[in-house]
């Protein structure tokens, strides 16, 4: 039975403390991470979390998230969860599961299974279902599993019950033909609702399952997918709890399966997976060759990892005839291509202008090396670099921004991202992207080689100290 929750008469006193491991728990268990931007609705959502299941304090619901209580991991899941959804949301997407329906449907005459990852209350697995039913035709042998870490959600998901506001997207014909009015006799005002029809509601399957642990019988991955449509999920995912996910979908692939996400979602960096399509994004599994061979190319050299000072404060506004200080010493620049490369004695001789300081130089050797070899990374370091250092903050987050496109697992791009941004006075930006390089750097963050640059990019995500002393 569930315990009522109790009644307070005063507010939860607030507890950074146990907020902050609140926040550190549920990545640990569901690789989320939140947006400094949603500190209050995250405070609201412990708060109403606390209350469902009777705690006290923050302290105490910490505490019983610690030692695994299921239903205290519940209610922060339930209270924390981003569920937006309605019928046949972005059709651009969807188009193209049109596209991979008819694809499939002509290459392989054999059911077909679709994975719904992280479908909330259910909308965009039904309207799976409705589309591949409209492709394939009334009597399509497919089945969509429907998978979220939210237990609420695939109750309400299961109930197939839903209001006008999931039809916001819906046109009348598609509503009518696969949509029927429920009846509820014991509840006249809660007003018309639609749900499925039996044809839909049949091919849709649900269960828990949470993306940031592996595959078990506890949490069963489903298996040989054709298709699976994981859109705005990861986009709430850390960057190193993204990379294990993106494995993971590759094993769960079909050898012909395509993976697609949302536009908004982050590019995954996996050497199971290719990028076959960029709107929307579409992934299919990576040749075993293929995937050895960029393992083996793709780690950054040691020396990418170096040291870098604390970040630059923002500029004052204040006009000034000196030459800004450097803002990066040469220790931690990209390291010149050997000997015989093509450019080396190029960007050599722009390495040593920027170790001078002669910044302006530096870039007039830089412009026509990185217009050369434009998929090359370290030219285009260097001059995010020399950017940074001259105060070009917006051209300097530019070329850190091609970096990462060209190499996600470096660092230092990352680095000069979140220093630029800070420049720029975009503080959720430099947040963001010193989450992403401590991501990238995993464990090799807390080592003494690469303490500084720790460091540097904890100290962005420290709240900004307050005005006026302290208290």
């Amino acid at each position: 039975m569930t315990r009522e929750p109790r009644p307070r008469t005063a507010p939860r006193p607030a507890d950074p403390l146990s907020r902050e491991g609140l926040e550190r728990e549920l990545g640990r268990r569901y690789g989320t991470v939140f947006a400094p931007t949603r500190a209050n609705t995250l405070d609201m959502a412990f708060d109403r979390a606390a209350d469902s299941v009777d705690a006290p304090t923050l302290a105490d619901l910490l505490n019983r998230a610690l030692h695994g209580e299921q239903q205290v991991l519940d209610a922060l899941v339930r209270e924390t969860s981003v569920g937006e959804t309605y019928f046949f949301r972005e059709m651009e997407g969807l188009a193209r599961i049109v596209e991979v329906a008819q694809r499939i449907a002509c290459g392989f005459p054999r059911p077909l299974t679709v994975w719904s990852a992280g479908c909330a209350t259910g909308e965009e697995a039904y309207s799976l279902a409705i589309l591949f039913l409209e492709t394939l035709g009334p009597a399509a042998a497919v089945q969509v599993v429907a998978t979220d870490v939210n237990a609420s959600a695939l109750v309400k998901a299961r109930e197939a019950s839903y209001g006008s506001w999931s039809f916001r997207n819906v046109e009348l014909t598609r509503k009518m033909r696969w949509f029927e009015l429920e009846e509820r006799r014991d509840e006249p005002g809660r007003g018309d609702r639609l749900r499925p029809i039996e044809a839909v509601r049949s091919r849709v399957h649900f269960q828990v399952l949470n993306l940031a642990e592996e595959d078990s019988p506890r949490n069963p991955w489903p298996k040989e997918c054709d298709l699976i449509v994981c859109r705005n999920v990861l986009v709430y995912f850390a960057p190193a709890a993204a990379r294990l996910v993106a494995r993971r979908f590759a094993a769960s692939l079909a050898p012909a399966g395509e993976l697609v996400l949302a536009s908004t979602d982050p590019p995954l960096a996996s050497t199971a997976l290719r990028l076959a399509r960029h709107v929307p994004p579409v992934y299919v599994r990576a040749e075993p060759e293929v995937a050895a061979r960029v393992s083996r190319t793709s780690k950054p050299p040691r020396s990418r990892l170096s040291p870098v000072p604390r970040a630059p404060t923002p500029p004052t506004g204040r006009s000034s005839s000196r030459r800004p200080p450097a803002a990066v010493p040469s220790s931690v620049l990209p390291p010149p291509p050997p000997p015989g490369a093509g450019g080396h004695e190029e960007l050599a001789a722009a390495r040593a202008l920027a170790d001078a300081g002669k910044y302006t130089e530096a870039i007039t050797l830089l412009d026509p090396l990185v217009s050369a070899r434009s998929l090359d990374v370290e030219p285009r370091v260097l001059r995010a670099f020399v950017h940074l250092s001259l105060q070009h903050s917006a051209a300097a987050l530019a070329d850190a921004d091609a970096a990462i496109l060209l190499d996600s697992s470096l660092p230092l791009a990352h680095v000069v991202a979140a220093m630029a941004s800070v420049q720029l006075g975009d503080r959720e930006r430099a947040q963001r992207s010193a989450r992403n390089a401590l991501g990238v750097l995993g464990t090799a963050a807390d080592t003494a080689e690469h303490a500084e640059l720790a460091r540097t990019c904890r100290a962005l995500l420290r709240p900004p100290p307050r005005r006026g002393g302290s208290r």
